[in-house]
């Protein structure tokens, strides 16, 4: 299904579509970053600012030693 976009032969789709996955998930929180910033700004100040990316910090640490849990396939 997948060939008909690009170059990809078999036994690749799967490695295609979590490259493709990885791409939008990385360009959506790059692009809600910015409108992300200007709010926690305009709302608290600098010091939530830094309240903010610390609990960011501590919610996806958790968030990857649980991802790390579940065996691969």
């Amino acid at each position: 299904m997948l060939a008909h976009l690009g170059d990809v032969r078999e036994g690749e789709g799967i490695g295609t579509l979590f490259a493709f996955n990885l791409f939008l998930l990385l360009g959506a929180y790059y692009l809600l970053k910015t409108a992300r910033e200007a709010l926690i700004l305009s709302q608290g100040g600098a010091e939530v600012k830094s309240y903010s990316s610390a609990g960011q910090a501590v919610l996806l640490l958790a968030i990857v030693l649980l991802f790390g849990m579940f065996p691969c396939v």
